[in-house]
């Protein structure tokens, strides 16, 4: 095993009475204390793709649901000139998966019937379902959608292995008040891996790794931060303007997808191949169109280009729409939220309907 590897450990949970070398007081309080571990009697690598293991067998519904749904790949090659040239029609690209899939006969079954049922809607499905408190935000929705599934970690032959990262980092800057706290949230957790972390009370060690000292051993050992946690998930980090000092700490391991610990004469990259999703309010409390995102938020430009999706919130005043905007807010509280939930987000679309409505009328004048 590597440091950063996720494992899986077999033994039998202890207890052991706390050593003490204080005084009379100090002894008689550690008499009352222990320390819990556990006695390790095997571990078990969790296996990437092609390490063996074959998937299970599928039930005879699934396997003629998955049949009528799967798509004829042959034909895509062909259509989009992919056959025999490279990874995604890349010449030289190979994917570079280190984690398989798993997915049980039913998550299949239940695959193929969402995509029969949204009749070529899936996305916008998906868009809709992640994060419905909060009204329309649907480019932030399907960016982080996005970053939710990620990409593919590839390969380039001939050029030392290069590695070419598949996450997607996203930021989302704008005014305060227009949910994206709660949209960082949602996207944690529906994430397997997801970590949430703020940044008024985050440090560079809580975000990368750091080496600590065990109290009972004397030895030292690696401390996994936000980032390695959430390998092959997301990091959603919020108020990323109140963390400038960290910023330098995010640059490997948004890139490299890796974090470099040096310390206490250890020494190990750790995985980081995480998606980050970050949140972010102007510097002078509402996001000024005449400066750059950069300018607005105080992020170096170096920083600023890790990220491949970037969004900005505006809150433009509009008295009738802010009325509508609070009910559906207070909506889910309190009892029948369900009705007056959806009554109130009828009401907004009928507003942006005639609100689009006039803006055609306006331009065909």
């Amino acid at each position: 095993c590597e440091p950063g590897e996720v494992v899986t450990a077999l033994g039998v949970v202890e207890t052991a009475q706390v050593e003490s070398s204080g005084g009379a007081m100090q002894r008689q309080r550690d008499a009352r204390m222990y320390d819990i571990y556990l006695n390790v009697v095997s571990v078990v690598r969790k296996r990437g793709a092609g390490e063996g293991g074959a998937a299970p067998g599928l039930s005879a519904a699934a396997a003629a649901a998955f049949r009528r749904g799967l798509p004829d790949l042959d034909a895509e090659d062909a259509h989009f000139g992919r056959a025999n040239a490279g990874w995604l029609g890349v010449p030289g690209f190979e994917p570079d998966v280190t984690d398989a899939p798993e997915m049980s006969p039913s998550d299949l079954e239940f695959i193929v019937r969402f995509t029969e049922e949204c009749a070529g809607e899936q996305f916008k499905h998906l868009v809709h379902s992640l994060c419905p408190t909060i009204y329309g935000q649907d480019m932030v929705k399907a960016g982080m959608l996005l970053s939710l599934f990620g990409g593919v970690r590839k390969k380039l032959r001939g050029s030392g292995d290069v590695p070419v990262r598949g996450s997607i980092h996203c930021l989302v800057v704008g005014d305060p008040g227009l949910g994206k706290s709660q949209l960082l949230k949602a996207a944690s957790g529906l994430a397997p891996r997801g970590m949430y972390v703020s940044g008024r009370s985050v440090s560079k060690a809580g975000l990368t790794a750091t080496v600590v000292r065990d109290a009972a051993t004397g030895g030292y050992a690696f401390e996994a931060g936000a980032m390695v946690l959430s390998d092959g998930g997301v990091c959603c980090v919020d108020e990323f303007d109140k963390m400038p000092n960290e910023h330098a700490a995010l640059l490997e391991a948004m890139e490299q997808q890796s974090v470099s610990v040096a310390k206490a004469g250890l020494t190990a990259t750790l995985p980081a191949r995480a998606a980050v999703l970050a949140a972010a309010n102007p510097a002078r409390g509402v996001y000024d169109r005449s400066r750059t995102v950069h300018e607005n938020i105080k992020m170096s430009p170096a920083l600023l280009s890790r990220f491949d999706l970037c969004f900005i919130l505006l809150d433009v005043p509009d008295e009738e729409r802010d009325d509508k905007l609070s009910r559906h807010v207070l909506a889910p509280h309190g009892t029948g939220a369900a009705p007056r939930l959806t009554e109130a987000r009828q009401e907004l679309l009928a507003h942006r309907a005639h609100a689009d409505s006039d803006d055609d009328d306006d331009d065909d004048d």
